[in-house]
């Protein structure tokens, strides 16, 4: 095995290592619930896009 060919086989290995992934990432930090909607129109979009995420979440996979 030439200089090379082991040279590449160990950036090879290498990269494998750094690219492989350390586990699952940590969930977001809890909302705080600090925004409150200002007016009708903007708790009706808010209420919307709740059921909308409610929904996507309970879809089948």
């Amino acid at each position: 095995m030439t200089a090379f060919a082991r040279g590449a086989a160990a950036l090879v290995a290498l990269l494998a290592i750094a690219a492989a992934p350390i586990g699952k990432a940590p969930p977001p930090p809890p909302y705080a619930g600090i925004y409150q909607p200002q007016g009708v129109d903007e708790i009706g979009a808010w209420r919307e896009a709740d059921e909308d995420e409610r929904a996507l979440a309970n879809a089948p996979r």
